[in-house]
This record gives C-alpha cells, sequence and structure tokens, in this order.
C-alpha cells in the first residue's frame, strides 16, 4: 500500500477541501468564522472517507490478484510432498486461501505475532499465474536469530530448481532489505547443502561462522548490502 504517496496528496487535498468549503458557505451568507468550522469539519469527514474506501478497494484488488495463484500454490504444497519447507510462511494451513493471505499481510504489518516471531515480508516469484519460488525477510533479529535463522529465508519450486531462481529471488529480496535499511544482511544454511550456499555467495555472502544445530552445522554468511 502506496501510504507515503496517499499522505502527501492528502496534504495537498486537505486545505483545498477547506478553501472550497469555506468558499461556498461564505457566499451563501454564513459568517467567515462559521464558514471555517464548518469547512474544517466537513473537509476531514470527506477526506476520511475517501482514504478509507481507497484503502479497502487497494486492499480488495490486491487480494483478487493474489487469489489467481491459489492453484498453483497448492500445487507447489504438493510438489514438496514430505521435504521441510522454506520459508517458514510455507507452513502457514493454505486450505482457506484469503485467510492465509491476510495472515501474511499481518505477518508484513506486525499485527496478531505469535509469540517468538517478528514482523516478515513474504515475497512470490511468478511466471504467468505460477508460482516457482518464495522468499521472506524478517525485518529485524532477535537474539535467537541472529544465532540460527537470519533475516532471508527462501525455496524454490521442486520442477523449476538448478535454474538460477534462488540466486535471482535473493537478489531481488536483498533490494527489499535495503529499502529497509538493513545494511548487513543475515543468511543462513545448512552446512553441505552446496546450492543453497552457492546462492548466498553469489549474492557476496561471506561466511561469518558456523555453528552446531542439533546434528546439523549451520553456516551462517552475512551480504554487506
Amino acid at each position: 500500500m502506496p501510504i507515503k504517496k496517499w499522505l502527501k496528496q492528502y496534504a495537498v487535498a486537505l486545505p483545498l477541501l477547506f478553501a472550497l468549503f469555506t468558499f461556498t458557505q461564505y457566499i451563501k451568507g454564513h459568517s467567515l468564522n462559521d464558514a471555517m468550522m464548518f469547512a474544517i469539519t466537513w473537509a476531514c469527514i470527506t477526506l476520511a472517507i475517501f482514504a478509507v474506501t481507497r484503502a479497502y478497494n487497494f486492499k480488495r484488488n490486491v487480494y483478487c490478484q493474489l487469489a489467481r495463484f491459489e492453484s498453483s500454490y497448492k500445487g507447489y504444497i504438493e510438489e514438496l510432498g514430505d521435504e521441510e519447507r522454506y520459508p517458514f510462511p510455507m507452513d502457514f494451513p493454505h486450505h482457506d486461501f484469503p485467510a492465509l493471505l491476510s495472515k501474511l499481510k499481518n505477518f508484513e504489518l506486525g499485527i496478531d505475532l505469535p509469540e517468538g516471531f517478528i514482523a516478515s515480508s513474504t515475497y512470490w516469484l511468478v511466471e504467468g499465474e505460477t508460482l516457482l519460488g518464495v522468499s521472506n525477510l524478517r525485518h529485524e533479529l532477535t537474539p535467537a536469530l541472529r544465532h540460527a535463522g537470519g533475516h532471508i529465508g527462501l525455496g524454490i519450486r521442486p520442477s523449476y530448481r538448478s535454474k538460477g531462481l534462488g540466486k535471482w529471488l535473493l537478489a531481488n529480496t536483498l533490494v527489499k532489505a535495503r529499502e529497509r535499511g538493513i545494511t548487513d544482511v543475515h543468511v543462513h544454511c545448512y552446512k553441505g547443502n552446496g546450492p543453497s550456499a552457492g546462492m548466498i555467495t553469489a549474492n557476496g555472502g561471506v561466511l561469518h561462522s558456523e555453528l552446531q544445530d542439533g546434528n546439523a552445522i549451520v553456516q551462517r554468511f552475512v551480504i554487506a548490502n
């Protein structure tokens, strides 16, 4: 939602509406003070109604656009089978697709987050109406996530792997991180996962350290963004 752009437009519209309402009331014979009181009240009401309607229509339009990927999303999940799903939002219940979209949006806004979770944005890599990959960007790191987890998680649909899409998706997620002012991006993967490590290093990742996580070793890379 382009909130900053809209706020600038509303900042211009409010005084114009105020002037218009003041003028119309004044020429009807009302005193200037009464005309101004009427004008500020109805300028704010008019702008508020317009803003709410605009936001609702924008949100509905976004959901309508995303809803066309429902079949592909469910097909993606089926392709994964018993694989561990990455990033973590792929584990969200998806049978009620509108509810899934709402949950992803709430995570982005930091609304109704489960304990231990922080705000994050989920991005879809698509071609036509086919979902090819998914990435997730955490807006900040808790000590636990800095230890193991990192800022970015991503996955590519099994039938579209080995095509360089992971590298491309990570690169574009890094752009989103930069827009949020995240300069040192932590991206982690398990040691022995050559494709993930290669994707990370191809985007400038430098191995920071390794740590034991149960029976596995986690490699912690940092990308200067």
